[in-house]
């Protein structure tokens, strides 16, 4: 019950500020099954992204290139497995696969790209306030290109971490922010880690 509050009060909040809202209500039960009413609306990728991350409580890394928008209502209260094949059907309508990485994490990729992403080498980026961080290291934006140029090996890619916060404007993207900072870093090397 105290989901369903908290969903209701995160959507009036959105409402109220014009943003496209996407709903999953509960049904409550002790021995019942968690049973999901999925609805987006004109909604931004982030949504699926995010509530693919919510119900698998599981990191999501999706490029940081990747936008589109939906619409996706079941036609009845679903199970969570169900969910989770929703978003599937709705990344792949959108040209994407959905791979579970080594089972620590969820991997979008391009259609064209292998089906069964291998694990990859990856630096954290993480943007707190106006400071980024590096490896849980606190790093200068003037210095940020240089360092991420010592660090990057071939092949490696840039995570930036995603953090869910009420207070976070959900236009906001950590990846297009990197790409703005760092001169000269390849836009197909950088990521969005969508955090549980």
């Amino acid at each position: 019950m105290k989901l369903r509050g908290l969903i209701v009060i995160v959507l009036a909040t959105l409402v109220t500020v014009g943003v496209p809202v996407s709903k999953i209500s509960w049904a409550d039960g002790t021995n019942a099954a968690r049973v999901i009413d999925f609805e987006f609306q004109n909604a931004p990728s982030f949504a699926a992204i995010v509530w693919l991350t919510r119900l698998t409580a599981t990191p999501v890394v999706v490029p940081a290139n990747v936008t589109f928008q939906f619409s996706y209502r079941t036609p009845q209260k679903i199970t969570r497995e169900e969910a989770i094949d929703a978003l599937s059907s709705v990344f792949r309508t959108n040209g994407l696969n959905l791979a579970k990485v080594n089972d620590s994490y969820y991997r979008l990729t391009k259609a064209s790209a292998p089906s069964s992403p291998a694990a990859r080498l990856h630096i954290d980026v993480e943007l707190r306030g106006d400071q980024f961080f590096i490896n849980g290291s606190p790093v200068e934006r003037a210095e940020l290109s240089q360092r991420l140029g010592q660090l990057m090996a071939s092949g490696m890619e840039v995570w930036v971490q995603h953090s869910q916060s009420p207070t976070r404007d959900p236009f906001f993207n950590e990846g297009a922010e990197l790409l703005r900072a760092v001169q000269g870093l390849d836009a197909n090397r950088i990521y969005t880690a969508y955090m549980p």
